[in-house]
């Protein structure tokens, strides 16, 4: 993959930043770059989580290639490059269904990738981890590396209130999940 130039410039930008110590060790050193990287940041998050690659590589927000996707299946290619067998982008239209799939997935010991509006009520939509971590429920927004809830009972009611607080006529949340690693990749968490 083509190499971003500055990328020693976002680990700088990023070092001196503290991590809530409830964040998985797997996430600590992660980080965003500028630009729009949230759903590669998530898929590289999902490697993280699943030993696939270090807790400091970068490999797809690294290509500037990689700005602006989502959750297509051409994009859900870059996912499965990294040992990831991704299952389809699901779109719910209330915060109860997308949280009973992403408890699922959370109880199979997976992780789930959200696509919902930003919390800044901005025309973008923006992507968030949803994981486990000490037993505990945590939705995260990789972008910061700021854990925005916790707890699994909160989280119909949050996704609802958010995706009925946005201000555009499509109250769609995407849910991305994963069935698994690839056939001889990596070595799980």
């Amino acid at each position: 993959m083509p190499s971003n130039k500055n990328t020693s410039q976002h680990a700088q930008q990023s070092a001196a930043l503290p991590v809530d110590s409830r964040i998985p060790r797997q996430l600590r050193k992660h980080y965003q770059f500028r630009g729009d990287y949230c759903a590669v940041s998530g898929f590289e998050c999902i490697a993280k989580l699943e030993g696939l690659i270090a807790p400091d590589a970068f490999p797809l927000q690294s290509d500037s290639g990689n700005t602006g996707i989502g959750f297509e299946p051409k994009h859900r290619a870059l996912l499965e490059e990294l040992g990831v067998d991704a299952s389809e982008d699901v779109q719910y239209k209330s915060g109860a269904s997308a949280s009973a799939a992403i408890i699922s997935a959370l109880d199979a010991g997976r992780s789930a990738l959200i696509s919902m509006p930003c919390l800044d009520m901005s025309p973008k939509f923006h992507v968030y981890l949803c994981t486990k971590s000490g037993g505990e429920t945590l939705l995260i927004d990789p972008a910061k590396l700021e854990i925005l809830l916790k707890g699994a009972d909160a989280l119909p009611q949050a996704l609802e209130n958010w995706r009925m607080n946005y201000p555009s006529k499509d109250k769609t949340v995407h849910v991305l999940t994963y069935r698994g690693l690839r056939e001889g990749f990596g070595c799980g968490r």
